[in-house]
Formats: structure tokens, sequence, C-alpha cells
């Protein structure tokens, strides 16, 4: 995505150890990469479509508004990917 052109990234997860290491480690190399702010969403447990919606919600109504987000919330992400595009 960096080489896209992609500059303004967001994660979402659930608070969680799990989650919450992709996120640190997602979070990790993006500054590495020279990307400073990461606006980030914690939810609690569990990881549902909604929970995933809601958090995007936010992260789109915030100042911020970023132009990709990263869900390191794995049941969310695998149930909204087995639905169908026109259900999502």
């Amino acid at each position: 995505m960096l080489k896209k052109g992609y500059k303004r990234f967001s994660v979402v997860t659930i608070s969680d150890p799990r989650g919450l290491r992709r996120c640190n480690s997602l979070i990790a190399e993006l500054k590495r990469q020279g990307i400073e702010e990461v606006p980030m969403e914690v939810l609690a447990a569990p990881a549902t479509l909604e929970v995933g919606r809601e958090g995007l919600r936010r992260l789109w109504n915030s100042r911020f508004n970023p132009t990709s987000w990263y869900a390191a919330l794995t049941q969310w992400h695998k149930a909204y990917w087995q639905k169908p595009p026109a259900e999502r």
C-alpha cells in the first residue's frame, strides 16, 4: 500500500493480546516507513461484523479521515470476506 502512495493508515482492533500485538507490529512498521500518525480504534470483544463496522465508522468520522485501514480482528475479517459483496 505504501508503494501505491497511501499515506493515511488506520487500525481497528479488539482489546485482546493477539489483536493488540498485530496492531502494534503494523504501527511499528509504518513508523519505520515514515508514517508517524496511525489512528486506532480499540474495541471490546467479541470481534463481530458490527464491532468492526463501528470501529471503521468512528475512524471515518474522525478528523484524520484515513484512506486505508487494517482490521486486526481475525474473526471479523474472516466473516466479512465470506459474505457476498452485496451483503458487506
